[in-house]
């Protein structure tokens, strides 16, 4: 994440939980409702995470 912060490219993240046991690695939250898992919380929270990178798209 780090690595196209500093190159200007995105990323994308995009199972939120349900997937099978070899790939559950990737779940960001426990359920629907859920928790964030320790990927999930890497994905949100950390420093080149979407709180902290994220901007609005300028047609909003």
């Amino acid at each position: 994440m780090r690595y196209g912060q500093e190159k200007g490219v995105g990323w994308l993240a995009w199972s939120w939980y349900g997937n099978s046991s070899g790939l559950n690695y990737l779940d960001m939250a426990t359920g629907p409702n859920g928790s964030l898992t320790s990927f999930g919380n890497t994905v949100v929270n950390d420093t080149y995470g979407i709180k902290n990178t994220s901007q609005k798209a300028g047609i909003f």
